[in-house]
């Protein structure tokens, strides 16, 4: 008997949140809308120091990186 209570307690709460859901007003608006482009160029020009830092970090790591074949043979 309580699993047949507790059954249709389940499908009352699933039916109702089904109404609410599609019922609740389309979707979810943007809490913070940036402005500009901030993905594009916009960032070097505003820090210049931190991308020239990152590149040459990158540069530096590139040029650590042993030329040629592995010790075992080609690929894996």
């Amino acid at each position: 008997m309580a699993f047949n209570q507790t059954t249709i307690l389940l499908i009352t709460l699933a039916i109702i949140f089904a109404i609410v859901a599609s019922t609740s007003g389309g979707g979810v608006e943007a809490g913070r809308v940036l402005s500009g482009d901030s993905a594009r160029a916009n960032h070097l020009v505003a820090y210049p120091s931190v991308y020239d830092k990152a590149s040459s970090a990158v540069l530096c790591w590139l040029g650590r990186l042993s030329s040629g074949q592995s010790p075992d043979g080609p690929g894996h």
